[in-house]
């Protein structure tokens, strides 16, 4: 019982110290993400990720957004200039009261999404490589419909990483899921950068939209797929009964299935 204790007084001890000193650490982060889902061709979105003690909010940049890499010391990081969109696509992190909000797209549709950040239920292995010259310890979990494997550092104390990724005892440099669709590389890390507090919130463009919740999107993505489907059967159909060419709609599949 004593042994117990003294166990979950160290968890809760080495909690609060990586709670406390990543809450002093402000800086921005940048990610590409490179998807092959089988449906388009391979795509390439690249992304900011603008954190201040409890709270980060990553950005994806415009495609024509020029990025300059700058070497500072031992440091490398990317220097960009966010562009402001009617609606960017975002995620929003606030660890202090465990929330997640992020906008998601179903064809032309943007979707305001509220989310947890209690989602992920990580198994950190013993295996250790180095990525862009950072130490780095291997983790996996499963996350809705698909397994996913990260590198961690724990040389940053940011307890972070890209999309909805959180809660490793580091920052997380490579993301990617079993299967190759999805894969995340960090491209450069400012611990040194300059930026007002405020752009850490919900984008203004989104502030007359209604939150749903994840079910409620995943449930209209799986709606419209189910209506493109039914649309190219009945393409199909009229095409073999001497009608115009057939045509076939398919939605680009989400990295969460469930």
């Amino acid at each position: 019982m004593y042994r117990n204790k003294t166990a979950l007084g160290f968890a809760f001890i080495l909690c609060f110290l990586t709670f406390n000193i990543s809450a002093q650490v402000k800086g921005t982060i940048n990610y590409k993400l490179t998807k092959n889902d089988g449906v388009s061709s391979s795509t390439e979105i690249n992304s900011i990720v603008y954190f201040s003690g409890n709270k980060s909010i990553e950005i994806n940049l415009p495609k024509n957004l020029s990025n300059t890499i700058i070497a500072d010391g031992d440091n490398s990081f990317v220097e960009t200039k966010v562009l402001k969109n009617s609606k960017p696509i975002f995620v929003y992190k606030d660890f202090s009261k465990n929330e997640l909000q992020l906008s998601d797209f179903i064809e032309r549709n943007i979707y305001l999404i509220k989310d947890t950040l209690a989602n992920f239920k990580w198994t950190i292995t013993k295996e250790k490589k180095k990525i862009l010259n950072y130490s780095c310890t291997r983790a996996t979990t499963t996350f809705r419909g698909r397994q996913f494997e990260v590198w961690f550092t724990d040389a940053i104390s940011v307890p972070n990483g890209p999309w909805k990724f959180c809660g490793l005892p580091g920052l997380i440099i490579v993301a990617k899921d079993l299967e190759g669709k999805y894969n995340y590389e960090l491209t450069g890390i400012n611990l040194k950068a300059v930026f007002d507090p405020k752009i850490i919130s919900i984008p203004f463009s989104y502030s007359k939209d209604k939150a749903v919740s994840h079910g409620h999107f995943i449930a209209a993505y799986k709606k419209r797929v189910a209506q493109n489907a039914a649309l190219s059967r009945a393409s199909e159909q009229q095409n073999s009964s001497g009608g115009s060419s057939s045509f076939v709609v398919t939605l680009p599949p989400k990295m969460e299935k469930l």
